[in-house]
């Protein structure tokens, strides 16, 4: 199931999803200018959820300053490869989703399809852990929500052919969601989305989606429902492990006291 809320970490969005909305005081962050940019972004990062909005204030000054130094500024530091600090670059796809400059959407829509974004260490995942997804695929994902987020005409076609075509299916789910997101979740869009994907992708649309402040168990019941009309979706079992009594029974039969 997919959160959102005006909250960065959905499309256009700046951190993850927050567990409450706390009015948090911070004191204010530096520019978001070219020469400021790594400044900003370790700035942004450290920001509380509750405090958001002052991330969002100095992003509407830079808006509004419409400087081109800071529109190649971050551009440069978007393709500055392999990554190596996922998080940062998570911060810096948000800045840029945040930021609505339609300048960026080729740099966002070239960095969604390449393939090697990341240092290969960070791809490597633990044993037993593969419900994780990789680094390259998670910023991916992010870099299709911003595209959408962006909201012309270009981004939104761009968007679109990700959902369509991308070989990620963790990366076509974003740009779904995200396409939804910013359409109003309309009955049509759905619709018309649900007749073009890919025939596995189909139970990928509409899914139910948490919004900031929302009814915890109406989304519950979206959940249910969801989950009713497609079974196939299901999370794997949890690993029935042995009750405490079942050790002590076994440590007991090896001849343990």
């Amino acid at each position: 199931m997919t959160e959102s809320s005006d909250q960065p970490g959905d499309a256009g969005t700046l951190e993850p999803p927050p567990v409450g909305s706390l009015d948090v005081t911070v004191e204010e962050g530096p520019d978001l200018t070219a020469e400021t940019l790594d400044e900003f972004l370790a700035w942004a990062a450290a920001v509380p959820n509750g405090a958001v909005e002052s991330i969002r204030g100095n992003i509407d000054a830079a808006r509004e300053r419409n400087d081109d130094r800071l529109i190649e500024a971050l551009s440069t530091a978007l393709w500055r490869l392999p990554i190596t600090d996922v998080s940062r670059h998570m911060v810096l796809l948000a800045t840029i989703g945040e930021l609505h400059d339609a300048r960026l959407v080729e740099a966002l829509s070239d960095f969604v399809w390449y393939a090697q974004l990341v240092d290969e260490r960070l791809n490597e995942r633990p044993d037993g852990c593969s419900f994780e997804v990789r680094a390259d695929e998670m910023l991916q994902a992010r870099a299709a929500e911003m595209l959408s987020y962006l909201a012309t005409e270009e981004a939104d076609r761009s968007a679109l052919r990700v959902a369509l075509e991308h070989p990620s299916v963790s990366v076509r789910a974003a740009a779904i969601d995200a396409h939804l997101y910013n359409h109003g979740d309309s009955i049509e869009e759905i619709e018309r989305l649900r007749s073009a994907v890919r025939s596995e992708d189909a139970a990928l649309v509409g899914v139910p989606r948490f919004i900031r402040d929302g009814d915890t168990e109406e989304f519950e019941r979206a959940v249910e429902e969801y989950y009713r009309r497609n079974p196939e979706q299901l999370p794997p079992e949890i690993h029935a492990w042995p009750k405490p009594e079942d050790r002590d029974m076994r440590t007991r039969g090896a001849g343990d006291v």
